[in-house]
């Protein structure tokens, strides 16, 4: 088999990663960059065999990525999130196509699972990932959920094949809304910075949009309750982002100085003097 280095970034995943590194044994190299983890991630990363190097702590992966890259040492790597798992299938796709092939990357299909449950509608499925590529010919953009810049031919692999990714996505709706809400974040910075405005058109009918194309579209009528669950998600999280453009853009957030209850968090004494019951005051 043509030698592949596995790449995987990390931060707090003690729990996950012992499941993805069970479908790493054939890995010529594993390397895993962690941004120091409060937990055992690092340790139990070493005791598998790993490579393990630290990279500072960012908000989110991709700024990580191309550090993660310049330290595997062979000439085709896979990048594997620790929540991921990579099936018998994927690897012997990999042991027949990689020698002979000419192409510089490869999008591989990612099976999304919320609990038990496969994800086919609401854009969760095919979610190809650019993810396995030659080292040299490759460079991640420091946007968040950005594709990597590729030089030269990138391929798909089959939608319905043996060869995919298992994603375990998340177990409750709220760790799901969790994300939503810190990427929403994220994306809305980005979003300014670039001179991008959230009008009414996007704060009323953007979301409304985003679930009809989930739900419509995106074949979630045909998974039941949980096609409507999903496209609502997708909506809320669409809301959220534009809600947080808007926050941004008419400088809606409290300074350090500007706090409700004053300086430190401390309630002004003239105004706690004044404050009826049931309204903060102390009864």
């Amino acid at each position: 088999m043509t030698p592949v280095s596995v790449v995987i970034n990390t931060l707090n995943e003690e729990a996950a990663l012992p499941g993805c590194l069970a479908t790493l044994e054939w890995a010529d190299e594993i390397v895993v960059v962690d941004m120091h983890s409060d937990d055992r991630t690092r340790e139990i990363a070493a005791k598998a065999g790993c490579r393990v190097l630290e990279h500072e702590r960012v908000g989110y992966v991709e700024p990580a990525r191309n550090f993660a890259l310049a330290q595997a040492r062979n000439a085709w790597v896979l990048v594997v999130d620790a929540d991921e798992r990579v099936p018998p299938g994927l690897v012997d796709w990999m042991q027949r196509i990689l020698p002979g092939t000419g192409a510089s990357a490869f999008r591989i299909p990612r099976r999304n699972y919320y609990g038990t449950t496969w994800m086919r509608c609401c854009g969760w499925f095919p979610d190809r990932q650019l993810r396995l590529f030659r080292r040299d010919k490759i460079a991640y953009s420091d946007r968040i959920h950005r594709p990597p810049r590729v030089d030269g031919v990138t391929e798909t692999l089959p939608t319905w094949g043996d060869a995919h990714l298992r994603h375990l996505c998340f177990d409750t709706l709220e760790s799901r809304f969790e994300k939503d809400n810190k990427y929403s974040g994220i994306s809305a910075q980005t979003l300014v910075r670039e001179g991008r405005r959230s009008g009414w058109l996007a704060l009323l009918a953007g979301p409304l949009i985003v679930f009809l194309r989930a739900y419509l579209l995106q074949r979630g009528f045909l998974a039941g309750r949980l096609g409507v669950v999903l496209a609502w998600e997708r909506a809320f999280a669409a809301y959220l982002r534009q809600a947080k453009v808007w926050e941004r853009e008419a400088g809606a957030e409290p300074q350090p100085d500007e706090a409700p209850f004053g300086k430190g968090g401390e309630v002004p004494v003239e105004k706690a003097r004044r404050a009826p019951r049931g309204e903060g005051a102390e009864p």
